[in-house]
């Protein structure tokens, strides 16, 4: 009697517009993938901000005395969700990837004793460190929220897109105190910080500065912080003696002295008791200088209660968010929304309110007629997040592109970015698929000139020393002989220089169209003709032996194997199946890579491979084989597509904290559920094509930047009507297998009716593949 009460109270009130409804922001949960492999962070953020809030859970090293510690691998984004203490919240953070840096300005929360180093896990009390229970826990868009045991503290953050906003409450009768550690890092190391600065320009501010040498070889990070109460009392301490101080001797530099310098800097702040009141503290970053982040504090955080910021935090991912409507289970909803969530963290917006921003050459630069992004994480990205900004924000992915334009304009090598952040090189994985992303932006419409961007393009794929370019224009391969991933980087290369050839046909110079496109070929030069599969050559032109399709070390591959890598031709596909021997054993090797048992023994020292990612032989945890469940379209049995996408979704994709099967990687393993979810996917980015899967979801809308909407509709679409039976476009029907970018990108219906089993009645237009080409 009381539940039925209870249920029409609630009505009556929700029909009088009192009860809260749930909004796309309360769909996201953003514990998925904290735990495990996924590599996300938990704290607060907005959309693409180059400030990430959030608790770093442990401090293992990148290496000691050189040597790599493997333990720092579960902590790219600084959070696990297995760990019980937070060290602290640092202001920058990478959202999935497989290696890492950042963690810059450490802030900590504390009464009583002051400590200088975090102690460890398995004995917080011996250092700064603390306590802390998930059951105090609250993450959402934007804001995170944690009781701190040790010290009695509730930590509130927030953030704006270069401001990172705390709020501190402290037991009643304790003095306050905050630590700021600018020698705490992720993938830290003993000499990272080459200088870190603190100034006291009074009592509620501070600025300052650090300069890391990680992964990002020259790091600068300038900082401004302002408090809500005075300083009463401050100092540091220097965890390495220096070696020289000059006549700095003078003074008493550890106590109340306002200008602060060293390696190894702990700082240390009191604020005395506070009572009940909060202790506000706002941090604003930049890379230009300490001016800049001043300019950035006073501008977006001006005045503002935490409350108000949250509160805007929130409406922006609101707004971000709300692009896309759907139907389905809570917890389908809660995994779309939260990989379209993780999708929105990086890049992130690199340049001050004034525009300026750091160069690849370290000088200011002003970004005139662009937003200037950074963190391209491109092995990884443009396989379908920026094909999936393309489609829903166009406006970023050109200023994403004019970014990656300022990068080759900046850069001594001539090159587009391969992997960069902060504006550094930092040269990580294989090929240069910045290309990918400027082709396909020029193929989707995106105002880019075709002509600037084929210059940057070739200039990056001729480069002599990037990546054996030479014996690759020699050979038509790189050799094993003189590259230990030989065949995989001569297959990222030739699709590299297909979405070159696609770009000179735009831009109208023959020539490099047809330099290019040869060179878009030399895939088969690294299939074998005995067996159909990729495999590394020598510069003699012998195959390496022995060979075994199963290793993912020391075979010619990064980071997968043969038996994945093979089917990395995503721009000739109907070229690879006639190397296979045909559309029969290509059938065949599908299936068996989706139902086969691989060995750990084969994957078992591979960082980015794990059981948890696998189905069958395919690799779903790392990027190389995202495309591959929908390569049945280019076969007699498109149907399969259908039923391993659904199976992907279902194992790969969960609503809890070991909910992502691999790095998420900047956002491509969720852009790729974004993509599934709709029906389709960008096999091929440099081309305008989508090829068509089926929908996981019964009803999807897209709100595109132009206004208008794209409409998904799958009625009764479910694990047991997984399969298509027919597709019909704006009300027609669709006479083949694929979508091209202008069929959907000024607002589309499509309609697919769904059924329990596969039908035999495909369009038999078949998407594209160069060999195919008139």
């Amino acid at each position: 009697m009381k539940q039925i009460t209870l249920t029409l109270l609630l009505l009556v009130l929700n029909v009088a517009g009192l009860v809260a409804q749930t909004t796309v922001v309360d769909r996201v949960n953003p514990i998925i993938g904290t735990n495990g492999m996924g590599h996300v962070f938990p704290g607060a953020c907005v959309p693409h901000g180059i400030v990430q809030l959030s608790p770093d859970t442990d401090t293992i090293p990148h290496n000691v005395n050189g040597a790599y510690q493997p333990g720092a691998y579960a902590y790219c984004a600084g959070y696990q969700y297995k760990d019980s203490t937070i060290v602290g919240f640092s202001h920058t953070h990478f959202s999935g990837t497989g290696h890492s840096d950042l963690g810059d300005i450490l802030l900590m929360p504390f009464t009583g004793r002051r400590h200088a180093n975090p102690g460890t896990a398995a004995n917080p009390g011996s250092g700064y460190r603390s306590r802390f229970s998930h059951d105090t826990e609250k993450a959402s868009p934007g804001y995170y929220e944690v009781y701190l045991d040790d010290y009695r503290v509730k930590a509130r953050l927030t953030a704006t897109e270069r401001v990172g906003v705390h709020a501190y409450a402290y037991p009643a009768g304790e003095n306050r105190q905050l630590l700021v550690d600018l020698q705490h890092g992720i993938y830290n190391y003993d000499g990272k910080v080459l200088w870190a600065s603190l100034r006291v320009e009074n009592d509620t501010l501070l600025t300052g500065y650090r300069v890391t040498n990680g992964w990002a070889r020259v790091n600068h990070t300038y900082f401004a912080i302002s408090f809500s109460k005075p300083i009463l009392h401050y100092g540091y301490e220097e965890l390495e003696k220096p070696k020289y101080t000059g006549f700095w001797r003078k003074f008493d530099l550890h106590h109340d002295f306002p200008e602060i310098g060293g390696r190894k800097i702990v700082a240390f702040l009191e604020f005395g008791d506070g009572g009940d009141e909060e202790l506000l503290v706002k941090v604003a970053l930049s890379a230009v200088s300490t001016a800049g982040a001043l300019a950035n504090l006073r501008a977006e955080a001006p005045g503002r209660s935490f409350d108000r910021l949250a509160g805007e935090a929130r409406e922006k991912w609101e707004r971000e968010l709300s692009v896309i409507e759907a139907e389905g289970s809570d917890d389908q909803l809660a995994m779309l929304y939260t990989s379209l969530y993780h999708a929105h963290v990086n890049p992130s917006l690199y340049m001050d309110v004034d525009r300026r921003y750091r160069g690849l050459d370290g000088n200011t630069r002003l970004a005139e007629g662009f937003d200037n992004y950074t963190i391209f994480s491109l092995w990884d990205t443009y396989r379908a997040l920026h094909p999936l900004f393309a489609l829903i924000a166009p406006s970023r992915d050109r200023d994403m592109a004019r970014s990656m334009l300022a990068h080759y304009r900046q850069s001594v090598h001539g090159a587009l970015p391969v992997w960069s952040h902060m504006a550094n090189e930092n040269w990580c994985m294989s090929g240069y698929h910045a290309v990918s992303v400027l082709a396909d932006a020029i193929a989707k419409g995106i105002d880019l000139d075709p002509v600037e961007a084929l210059e940057a393009m070739t200039s990056t794929a001729s480069i002599p020393y990037l990546e054996n370019t030479p014996e690759y224009l020699a050979l038509g391969y790189v050799p094993l002989d003189k590259n230990g991933n030989a065949a995989s980087t001569t297959l990222e290369r030739a699709y590299d220089d297909w979405t070159i050839y696609r770009v000179a046909l735009v831009a109208g110079d023959t020539a490099a169209a047809a330099s290019y496109r040869q060179r878009a070929l030399s895939y088969r030069n690294v299939i074998d003709p005995a067996t159909g599969l990729a495999r590394a050559r020598r510069a003699d032109g012998t195959w390496k032996e022995p060979f075994n399709p199963l290793a993912t070390e020391r075979e010619g591959f990064i980071e997968g194997n043969s038996l994945n890598y093979t089917f990395h031709v995503p721009h000739d596909v109907d070229g690879l199946i006639a190397l296979a021997g045909g559309d029969k054993r290509f059938i065949a090797r599908l299936d068996s890579l989706f139902t086969m048992t691989l060995p750990d023994s084969f994957f078992e020292h591979t960082e980015d491979v794990t059981r948890e990612g696998l189905l069958g032989g395919y690799v779903h945890g790392n990027e190389p084989s995202h495309h591959v469940p929908y390569l049945y379209a280019w076969t007699t049995e498109p149907w399969k597509t259908q039923y391993w996408t659904r199976e992907i979704m279902n194992r790969m994709y969960r609503n809890n904290i070991d909910g992502l099967c691999g790095n998420d990687d900047c956002g491509q393993m969720s852009a790729w559920y974004l993509f599934t979810a709709m029906g389709f996917y960008p096999v091929c980015p440099g081309g305008d094509q989508y090829v068509l899967g089926a929908p996981y979801l019964p009803y999807l809308k897209i709100r595109l930047e132009n206004g208008r909407s794209l409409e998904i509709k799958a009625p009764g679409v479910s694990d047991r009507r997984r399969h298509v039976k027919s597709v019909r476009l704006n009300g027609k029907p669709l006479d083949r297998r694929y979508l091209t970018h202008a069929d959907i990108a000024n607002g589309a219906t499509l309609e697919f009716e769904m059924t329990a089993r596969p039908s035999a009645n495909f369009p038999a237009g078949k998407p594209y593949s160069l060999s195919n080409e008139k």
